[in-house]
């Protein structure tokens, strides 16, 4: 089964590393973009794009 998987925040990142390690075939992951946080104004990463990048899937 092929999956495109939605999704941005910590529960999603949970539920996409559950089907990475089930071993489904991850076509891309599609969250929202970067943005600013913190004092600094820092550039972070959603919690799900940080691990598809990690696990070297396409991310839109």
């Amino acid at each position: 089964m092929k999956i495109l998987f939605l999704g941005s925040p910590l529960f999603a990142k949970n539920i996409l590393e559950c089907l990475y390690k089930a071993k489904y075939d991850i076509v891309a992951v599609i969250c929202q973009p970067d943005r600013k946080a913190d004092r600094g104004g820092k550039m972070h990463m959603p919690q799900a794009k940080t691990f598809a990048l990690e696990k070297g899937l396409k991310v839109l």
